[in-house]
């Protein structure tokens, strides 16, 4: 699957071409795709829906966030839990009730990089350059780890890894989860806009 603007478009390999399901045309402005054991979810301008891929996607609405809010990020963690960073929060979906828990930040600022950081432990990046590290064990914790002052586009972390790589405005950046610290990178990256990983 790739998102676009247009449409979420279904890539097929063997012909090379794209093509687009007609069960998803209302989708539009994919900012983000994410899979759960069952489904497509898709973070999208047009609202955020989950695709068994068998029957019409489920799209959710969101009382609690304003209309202009745009989901930009989803994440599958290693719980198996959905994450969606929509608005000045992020929500947790709830399987067995089809719905989604809100936790607000400390901040409002929009949430633009969700990463899990380890077990029940997620980075959050928002459009003003703050990095919380929230901790979803009991009630749910939000601490602020870093402000670098610029838009965070896109985390990576690779399994078992020490470290985080930032992508933002103002270049590349790393996290360190030992020693919970943010730092610029110092390599021709470091002041060049990074958008993904």
């Amino acid at each position: 699957w790739v998102g676009s603007d247009y449409k979420l478009l279904l890539f097929n390999p063997i012909e090379e071409t794209f093509s687009v399901d007609s069960t998803l045309d209302a989708i539009c402005g994919v900012q983000s795709l994410s899979y759960d054991d069952n489904n497509l979810w898709i973070a999208s301008e047009s609202g955020i829906y989950r695709w068994d891929m068998t029957s019409p996607p489920v799209r959710y609405k969101f009382d609690d966030i304003h209309e202009d809010a745009v989901a930009r990020v989803l994440l599958h963690d290693s719980n198996g839990n959905i994450w969606l960073g929509l608005g000045a929060g992020i929500h947790r979906y709830i399987k067995e009730t089809d719905t989604f828990i809100y936790y607000d930040l400390p901040v409002d600022h929009e949430v633009t990089a969700i990463c899990e950081c380890e077990r029940d432990v997620l980075l959050i990046g928002t459009d003003k350059g703050a990095a919380f590290l929230f901790n979803n064990s009991g009630r749910g914790t939000c601490a602020q780890v870093a402000q670098i002052d610029s838009r965070i586009h896109d985390f990576h972390s690779e399994t078992g890894g020490r470290n985080i790589l930032i992508g933002s405005d103002a270049g590349l950046f790393i996290y360190d989860k030992v020693l919970r610290r943010v730092v610029r990178s110092t390599d021709e990256l470091a002041h060049q806009s990074i958008y993904r990983f």
